[in-house]
């Protein structure tokens, strides 16, 4: 029995002593190679090839019109640079600029159906690469003819895209360190970023927009829109449309002529409503903190010191606002 018990306790300290060894070994190992060598993108380790470096990048991909015909769908996909959308004859994405990182990378078109992507990715690979710094441009034009849809991403960099007469299906916009600012004509129009200001206008379109940290511009003729930041002001804009805008840390701006439903919510700020004076609708206030003041005539349903419920016209459409700690301003434009 001792000896079985000697037996196992030796086993135990060899396999211990291995662990410390190879533990030895892959600490030299590593210190050796560099830091640079190890990266972590997305929860996966990338064993790069070598240390950061200084690239340049100029390269262009072009479609002619005939051959966009053929899609219904762009996708556009940029890391580290700004990507600017003009319009033309034909459609062009040139990437160019610098940027330190570990690996070259490449601009390339992948199709699949009706669906045409262009992105950025590792050179001669489909593994992950880093970039640590960039001043990379992506600019882009697209044919007068493409009315369909239109994706626009970035992952640290802005989105301009001012084309006054473009006419898409549907447009959406996103980026995750970086502002946004499309002008077009028409459009289902969708935007996000984590950390940047969205601004959007058009003629006629629903907006479904948001984000982190920063403001929301959102204007058009004839739509709804969806607005929400959770630091940052809300200004919501239509002639003709329902209006959802919501704030953890910010103010709410909200005009609105023609409307079946307006929803304003905040935490921490005010609201400002400013309607048609040939509105009608039905108004609910509620609020921790906070009053309401309105320059119109409200017929009062009731009122407390935090919920007030009150009728302008014959009270056809809908407002519910509601604030922790911020009041409420009703104006007649």
């Amino acid at each position: 029995m001792n000896n079985k018990k000697m037996s196992v306790g030796i086993a135990a300290l060899i396999c211990v002593g291995v662990f410390i060894v190879f533990g030895i070994l892959a600490a030299v190992t590593v210190r050796g190679i560099g830091v640079d060598k190890f990266n972590v993108n997305n929860g996966w380790f990338n064993f790069g090839s070598g240390s950061k470096k200084d690239y340049n990048i100029d390269q262009t991909v072009t479609f002619s019109k005939d051959e966009i015909a053929e899609y219904n769908t762009i996708s556009l996909g940029s890391i580290s640079s700004d990507i600017t959308v003009t319009e033309g004859d034909t459609f062009e994405a040139h990437l160019y600029g610098q940027y330190r990182g570990t690996q070259e990378i490449e601009l390339v078109a992948d199709q699949s159906g009706k669906h045409l992507e262009v992105k950025v990715r590792r050179k001669g690979s489909a593994f992950s690469f880093n970039i640590f710094g960039s001043n990379m441009k992506l600019d882009v034009t697209i044919p007068k003819s493409f009315s369909d849809k239109l994706s626009l991403s970035s992952t640290s960099g802005e989105i301009n895209m001012v084309i006054d007469d473009k006419e898409l299906t549907e447009l959406t916009a996103s980026t995750t360190s970086g502002d946004i600012y499309c002008k077009i004509k028409s459009a289902e129009m969708n935007g996000s970023s984590t950390s940047g200001s969205v601004t959007f206008i058009t003629e006629a379109g629903n907006m479904d927009v948001g984000t982190t940290s920063g403001n929301v511009n959102c204007t058009t003729q004839a739509g709804d829109i969806h607005a929400g930041s959770t630091s940052g002001d809300v200004t919501c804009k239509t002639d003709a449309g329902d209006i959802n805008a919501s704030t953890v840390s910010g103010g709410v701006e909200i005009f609105c002529n023609d409307f079946d439903k307006i929803v304003a919510d905040t935490t921490s700020g005010g609201v400002e409503l400013t309607v048609s004076k040939d509105s009608s609708f039905k108004i609910n206030f509620d609020s921790v903190s906070g009053s309401l003041d309105s320059n119109l005539p409200l017929s009062v349903k009731s009122s407390g010191k935090r919920h007030f419920e009150g009728t302008y016209g014959s009270g056809e459409g809908v407002i519910d606002v509601d604030t922790t700690s911020g009041s409420c301003d009703l104006n007649m434009q």
